[in-house]
């Protein structure tokens, strides 16, 4: 009988044509039997022979591999996969292992495979799975179940633990009559579980000591509770999203500082809420408040997102709550506010935006096939190109944009040969149209112009967004930094900067085989969107186009940072803390002591904090603390001065 290939030649073929399924690697869910396929021809002495499609209605269960042109049983190799066939006195290794591919005998061949003990095995294991199922699937359904409904029943034991604590019953009692279990026994009347709960022997979670502990759990909101009060100031720390349910949950936090000076964030509770509205917040954080027992006018602080419902200049959450208690600054995490910044300058400038497009249509096509990059991999070994992988742009991850603009160009050159290798292939019709469309856009000049752009400006912005996440960023050290880079950009943006800039793109344009920069065709705007009497500019050349998207992206960037980090809470903040370090330093702060002395009279007792202040300064030395780390102290302990630890960066 002729064969064509082998076990591990299979393999690799398989799961190129398929995907594996039911946990069984290697196996696709059904068998290839491609319908519009030029199936090569095999001699045979003066005759020739080729695979015919109408096989695959004759026998159904053949698998064709194109890479070699033979066929295999997909029932056959499904069922030695699961070990299926060690009973079967003889296996056909043509159709398990090798393959077939003897055109000349095909039919002959199939009817004897067909009749065989091994085949006739695999079809009746394939027909007791489909009637009956998999045994480990019915007893995880089974599992599932019993683990679902232990659930509700000690959620029934924490409902009457909460019962009784509310209305001060004692639990215990003599000889099995306390209030705990008479109430199980009640509720058991009417849940035949929980009585067949009740019934067991053993691990029933009604041991004193386990009602010790429930009772500690739910006492720990308490603990917070009396904690913060302790404090007395706080800051309030809230956001919103949808569960799994389709709910709107609002998840509320609180940071407060301890008598060791350590800035505590504790969560106090997910909360239903109907809307999203600005008064729905509002009102669940003030009913929060009430039943902690903690009064609004010692917020200090507030920590929320940039949208519309929570950061309203007007009726926002942040808006209101200052309403009331002026000293409740709104303040925007560093490292998210310089985020949104670089978010609006993609958005703002359409070359950037459609290059971030690109770019991350570029690495979910490589990085989510493992094929691709397969071929990626070795297009890069052929050249000898030493270069990292791509890296894939994630909206939560602040730090990697440049980054991902930097892997791109270092493998330009294998990724333009990779989609000509792609192509070539058999593609689906939606990922044939996505290679052609980045095929596409790599060629174009202005895609290869975004990319350096884009790495060069994205390079400064991800360093600072580095830098305002360490945990010893102060407030006027972050403003300092987000000023810096706001220069740096600022002094890019002259003709001569320019013109390097270009210059050194147009060379690597060159080398990568990217087409010319071109002007487009002038078009009028419409009459109704003019503005003016005065004639349309339009670009007389390459350079003044690219000029004008080069000043527009690092305008952009420095305005967007500009917006994002003039807040009038960091303002009130970066006082504080630099009358602070000015002490420490020895320097003059009567620039911020009036300031102090306007907004925190009622929380400071002035004429003594001066004095404090000259004792805070002899006292620090002694603790050897660095000066960054004592900003934060009893007169600015509600302050948020950096990102939350929820939100640190973590470098890999």
């Amino acid at each position: 009988m002729q064969t064509c290939t082998s076990y591990s030649v299979y393999n690799a073929n398989i799961s190129d044509q398929s995907q594996p399924s039911n946990g069984e690697p290697g196996v696709p869910p059904g068998p290839h039997q491609p319908s519009e396929f030029s199936f090569p021809a095999r001699t045979y002495g003066k005759q020739t022979r080729a695979f015919q499609t109408h096989w695959f209605r004759s026998f159904p269960w053949l698998h064709y591999l194109e890479t070699n042109d033979s066929v295999l049983c997909h029932t056959c190799i499904t069922a030695d996969r699961q070990k299926k066939l060690i009973n079967a006195k003889s296996s056909e290794k043509a159709f398990l292992v090798e393959g077939f591919c003897n055109w000349k005998k095909a039919l002959e061949k199939f009817r004897d495979h067909q009749k065989s003990t091994c085949h006739r095995l695999a079809v009746e294991h394939a027909e007791f799975q489909r009637m009956y199922g998999d045994i480990g699937e019915k007893m995880n359904a089974t599992l599932a179940e019993e683990r679902k409904k232990n659930r509700m029943t000690f959620i029934k034991i924490l409902e009457n633990v909460k019962f009784l604590s509310r209305q001060g019953l004692a639990f215990q009692g003599n000889e099995e009559s306390g209030n705990f279990l008479q109430l199980h026994k009640l509720r058991a009347a009417d849940d035949p579980h929980l009585y067949d709960w009740m019934k067991k022997k053993r691990d029933k979670y009604t041991s004193h000591d386990i009602q010790t502990v429930i009772v500690r759990i739910m006492d720990i909101l308490r603990d917070i509770a009396d904690s913060v009060s302790d404090a007395k100031f706080f800051s309030i720390l809230a956001d919103e999203c949808s569960d799994a349910s389709n709910k709107e949950q609002l998840t509320i936090c609180l940071r407060w500082i301890d008598q060791a000076l350590e800035p505590n964030e504790d969560f106090v509770g997910f909360y239903e809420i109907p809307n999203i509205t600005a008064n729905t917040i509002v009102g669940a954080i003030k009913d929060v408040l009430i039943r902690l027992n903690l009064s609004l006018n010692n917020c200090r602080g507030q920590c929320f997102d940039a949208g519309g419902p929570m950061a309203g200049s007007r009726n926002g959450v942040a808006a209101q709550i200052l309403s009331e208690v002026k000293k409740a600054h709104l303040t925007h995490c560093h490292g998210h506010a310089l985020s949104l910044a670089v978010k609006d300058t993609t958005e703002g400038s359409k070359l950037l935006r459609d290059c971030m497009d690109t770019t991350r249509e570029i690495c979910k096509l490589i990085k989510f096939s493992p094929k691709r990059q397969g071929i990626l991999e070795e297009l890069k070994n052929q050249i000898q190109l030493e270069t990292p992988g791509l890296k894939v742009l994630c909206p939560t991850r602040w730090t990697i944009r440049a980054e991902s603009l930097r892997r791109v160009l270092d493998n330009y050159t294998p990724l333009q040969t990779e989609w000509e290798t792609c192509l070539e292939g058999k593609l689906d019709s939606e990922t044939r149209a996505r290679i052609i469309g980045v095929k596409s856009q790599m060629q174009s000049f202005d895609y290869f112009f975004a990319v350096n752009l884009g790495e060069m400006i994205f390079r400064h912005t991800d360093n600072l967004s580095k830098t305002l996440q360490k945990s010893s960023m102060a407030a006027v050290d972050g403003q300092k930094n987000a000023e810096l880079v706001r220069s740096v950009l600022q002094g890019m943006r002259t003709d001569q900067s320019f013109n390097a800039f270009f210059s050194v793109v147009k060379i690597k344009a060159t080398e990568q085989d990217v087409n010319e920069p071109s002007l487009r065709r002038n078009r009028r705007a419409p009459r109704r969107l003019e503005i003016g009497t005065a004639n349309p500019e339009f670009a007389t050349s390459v350079e003044d186009k690219y000029r004008q998207i080069y000043f527009e992206a690092i305008d952009l960037c420095v305005a967007t940072i500009k917006n994002r980090f003039d807040q009038p809470g960091f303002k009130a903040y970066m006082q504080m803390e630099s009358l602070l370090i000015k002490c420490l330093g020895n320097e003059e702060y009567s620039e911020e002591l009036p300031f102090l002395k306007g907004n925190y009279t009622e929380d400071i007792n002035m004429p003594n904090f001066e004095a404090q202040l000259l004792l805070f300064k002899e006292m620090m030395p002694r603790e050897n603390v660095l000066a960054s780390r004592m900003c934060i102290v009893h007169t600015e302990k509600w302050t948020l001065l950096t990102s939350f630890s929820c939100q640190r960066l973590k470098f890999s």
